[in-house]
């Protein structure tokens, strides 16, 4: 089951996708859900097993740290800060033209008998945003400045 979630914006695109998901195997399956309240993504991330995100580029991928926060291992592509999900078994960052890889995350995810992947997701989250850190580099920077 693949749920899809965002707004529309590229109507010639959204249409190539509704093609190529009309020729998906009859064992899998594809449902638009529009958009999510702000107030609600960290509920909607929690119901599922991984966010596959394989976007061209991010700075920072806002989406991704609110996947993984909510449990939901991210699988991405190279094109992000996430570099090292994979070494904390929290998802993978693979190459955008190795699809072999973005299958082989995905069955990792299907043959889990766990919520291995999940609770991996959350403490790597929770260490990465080490909020008392990253406040006094904060409190740093703006000594700096003054």
């Amino acid at each position: 089951k693949f749920d899809i979630y965002g707004p529309l914006e590229d109507v010639g695109y959204w249409e190539m996708c509704q093609r190529e998901i009309a020729q998906l195997p009859g064992n899998v399956t594809v449902e638009y859900c529009g958009l999510v309240a702000h107030d609600q993504v960290h509920k909607v991330f929690s119901r599922y097993d991984a966010f596959l995100f394989p976007t061209f580029s991010e700075n920072y991928g806002h989406v991704i740290i609110e996947a993984l926060i909510s449990g939901c291992p991210a699988i991405i592509s190279d094109q992000t800060p996430w570099q090292d999900l994979q070494e904390h078994q929290a998802g993978w960052a693979n190459k955008l033209e190795n699809t072999e890889k973005f299958v082989a995350a995905i069955q990792a995810v299907v043959d889990a008998s766990d919520n291995q992947f999940k609770e991996n997701a959350k403490r790597y989250a929770t260490e990465k945003m080490n909020l008392e850190a990253l406040m006094g580099q904060y409190q740093s920077v703006f000594r700096k400045l003054m």
